[in-house]
């Protein structure tokens, strides 16, 4: 059989036509796969995963009346793999072991910012978190004692021995997962102190204190001057995006033989852009939010030791005020849960009746839900803490007025 008729020249042209065929279409390929490597990298929001360095902890020491605190005089840096390149500041305390806020003035009045690890800033520099950057908003001196994993009885326990005639506002950053904490002796594998609790009723003038625990400390930390100053690896920069690009396009050419595989990778990679239906996990069960109340003695054991918070501010004239934290899943999971911010309501509800001063940023963080949070992890992002940061400085500067 004769498979091709032409002259020796024609069979050339189409084996050369049908060549630059492939080649075009290889070529097609891999720049799409490249494209879509890139374009995963670039649209991704500030994520936790390879960006900064959690500071957790090993960074604690064992607190006799809070269970664990922050080590003082931190001094945490982050390098960049480029040698020639200083260290950037990333994360420190003072000798009162609180995370550093800008340096006090005596002409200053001073505020105390409460809560977990909202508070701490986890994932953002010094000058990212909420009491930083409340400190320059309100032109306050600013003691942020917020600390990773506290719940409201240590938080209640942290302004007990913070507060005093100087202060002038209080800030309570809540978040829901408090409520599971409060009634515990331990919580995140952690000791804690714990308040008695006798049929939902607080017994502030009893406390079972915390068992000694002892923490992990970082290998490389070296004691320099009685602060605990260590180098982080590394600083994100475009060397490190353009090598992420590399590890996604090099995965994309090994998924080539399997389509399916490839296109449910991609889409993973583009879960930002996108997100699933249910992509974010809530922290409490399912009827938390469909029926607040279904938790009502966790929510009067909290609403107790935030009005105690309440009374002892007002004894010191101080300001106290509330912000309940949303969670990611309440604003970016499109999960057809309609009641999923009862919960928010239910708290403000609570509020009134108490005559506390509660605010509820839902709404606000909504507007730029994809923005706010550290996408794979649910803490504010840099741009999430600043909108609420410049919230809570409107209330406190109306108030002042």
């Amino acid at each position: 059989m004769q498979i091709f008729q032409g002259s020796p020249r024609a069979l050339l042209i189409s084996l050369a036509g049908y060549g630059l065929l492939i080649l075009m279409t290889t070529g097609l390929i891999l720049a799409t796969l490249l494209f879509l490597a890139v374009g995963s990298e670039l649209s991704m929001p500030f994520v936790s995963q390879g960006r900064l360095p959690l500071i957790e902890r090993g960074f604690y020491n064992y607190s006799e009346k809070l269970g664990w605190v922050l080590k003082p005089n931190l001094d945490l840096r982050i390098v960049s793999r480029n040698s020639s390149e200083k260290p950037q500041n990333y994360f420190s305390t003072n000798a009162q072991g609180f995370r550093t806020t800008p340096p006090f003035h005596d002409n200053y009045s001073t505020g105390i910012v409460l809560g977990d690890s909202f508070a701490q800033g986890f994932y953002l520099k010094d000058n990212e978190t909420i009491p930083w950057k409340l400190a320059e908003l309100t032109n306050s001196n600013v003691i942020n004692t917020g600390v990773g994993g506290y719940s409201t009885d240590q938080e209640l326990i942290t302004l007990q021995h913070t507060i005093s005639p100087k202060v002038k506002w209080v800030v309570l950053l809540f978040f829901a997962n408090d409520l599971l904490w409060n009634a515990e002796k331990s919580s995140w594998g952690l000791e804690k102190p714990r308040f008695e609790i006798h049929n939902g009723k607080v017994n502030f003038s009893k406390i079972y204190p915390p068992k000694i625990t002892s923490y992990p400390s970082e290998k490389d930390d070296a004691i320099k001057n009685n602060s605990v100053f260590t180098e982080l690896c590394c600083i994100f920069d475009g060397a490190a995006q353009w090598q992420a690009i590399k590890q996604k396009f090099k995965k994309y050419l090994q998924l080539t033989s399997n389509p399916l595989s490839l296109a449910h990778q991609i889409r993973e990679d583009y879960k930002w852009v996108a997100p699933y239906s249910s992509q974010y996990s809530y922290i409490m069960p399912k009827e938390f939010y469909e029926n607040p109340t279904k938790h009502k003695l966790e929510w009067d054991v909290a609403f107790q030791m935030i009005a105690e918070m309440n009374s002892i501010s007002v004894a010191n004239q101080s300001r106290f005020l509330v912000v309940y934290i949303p969670e990611i899943a309440q604003l970016l999971n499109n999960d057809g849960v309609s009641t999923k911010n009862l919960p928010q309501e239910y708290f403000l509800e609570q509020c009134k009746n108490l005559r506390l001063d509660c605010i509820d940023p839902t709404d606000l963080l909504s507007k730029n839900a994809m923005r706010v949070y550290v996408q794979d992890d649910g803490h504010l992002s840099p741009f999430g803490a600043n909108i609420l940061a410049n919230k809570i400085s409107e209330v406190i500067a109306k108030d002042a007025k």
